[in-house]
Order: C-alpha cells, then sequence, then structure tokens
C-alpha cells in the first residue's frame, strides 16, 4: 500500500504544479504556502487516521479525491465563465485524472466505481 500511497501522492504533486502553471499563465496567483493551503483547504486531517486499517486509508483517499473532483467541476465552470479554454482544459484533465483514480481505489476495496458517491445524490435534486 505505501507504494500505492506515494505513487498517488507524486501524482497529485505533478498536477498541482499543473495547475498552478496554468493558473500563473492565466494572470491569476495560485496558492503558494501553508497558511494559504490551510486557509483555502476543503480538505482536513485526523491524527486518528494515522493508524488506519488499509482499507480505511483507501476510503479517506477516495473521500478526499472526491472532495478535489467536486471543487474542480466548479472550478471548470469558473474557467468556462471566464472564456479560459486552455485552463479549462487542464482542469478538465485533471477531473479524468480524478475520477479513474476513484475508480481504481473503488475496486480495490471491492466496490462499483460510482458506489457510495454523494455527488449523485446532489445531481438528482
Amino acid at each position: 500500500m505505501h507504494e500505492k500511497f506515494e505513487e498517488l501522492y507524486n501524482e497529485n504533486e505533478k498536477w498541482f504544479n499543473k495547475l498552478a502553471e496554468r493558473l500563473i499563465t492565466s494572470g491569476h496567483k495560485p496558492a503558494s504556502t501553508t497558511v494559504e493551503f490551510e486557509k483555502y483547504s476543503m480538505l482536513s486531517e485526523d491524527a486518528v487516521n494515522k493508524y488506519a486499517k488499509a482499507e480505511d486509508m483507501v476510503e479517506n483517499i477516495i473521500e478526499d479525491f472526491r472532495s478535489t473532483r467536486d471543487l474542480t467541476i466548479r472550478a471548470i465552470r469558473l474557467a468556462q465563465d471566464e472564456d479560459d479554454d486552455a485552463l479549462e482544459d487542464t482542469l478538465i484533465t485533471f477531473k479524468n485524472d480524478l475520477d479513474k483514480n476513484i475508480w481504481m481505489l473503488q475496486a480495490f476495496i471491492g466496490k462499483e466505481a460510482l458506489e457510495d458517491d454523494d455527488a449523485l445524490d446532489e445531481d438528482e435534486d
């Protein structure tokens, strides 16, 4: 599991760098300090999870990816409103990568790709 978690971490780091570069190119100023990340983050960390079972860790990662995906969908809409096609394309590719990782992690714990996805319930409202 450690190797897979490290792979996901490194993959996300590359995405965050790519997104930051795209934002800078578009004239925006992305968060770049720990204080800014903590201020704007929708994710939380709980020390209790440090020694969780592997399946629980995977479920936590899935939830974090889903939260990130939901925020990314909002960012895609903002990029569309700003007619920033390059940023929109980058965000769509990032969202697709998140969807793939969610699907793979769901399969790892024996669940369907969209099982337990609360975003689906929100879309039906």
